[in-house]
């Protein structure tokens, strides 16, 4: 599974011209890419291998993820939580394919 996200970051960046931003998923991306670089010993390896930029283009996106999650995911997100706490719930094998 990780090379095939590593191959669709790498497609989409070689694709759109361009670099992410900073937000939670890119920081793992971003993780993932110095760790494929750190041995390089060019200009470009380790943590230098990432560049990022504006999201501009995703603000209208972030603005609905915020709505949703105010009007109404955010009962949702309350009730897994607590389902978890109560022991209900574990993120084990069995959870995730049932």
């Amino acid at each position: 599974m990780a090379r095939s996200i590593a191959y669709f970051f790498i497609e989409a960046v070689k694709c759109r011209k361009g670099c992410p931003d900073m937000g939670v998923d890119n920081t793992v991306l971003h993780k993932m890419q110095a760790f494929l670089r750190g041995s390089h010993q060019d200009n470009r390896a380790g943590n230098n291998n990432v560049m990022c930029g504006d999201s501009r283009a995703n603000q209208r996106v972030e603005c609905w993820w915020s709505v949703l999650k105010k009007q109404c995911l955010q009962f949702w997100i309350d009730l897994f939580r607590q389902i978890q706490q109560d022991g209900y719930f574990s993120g084990d094998y069995l959870d995730k394919h049932l």
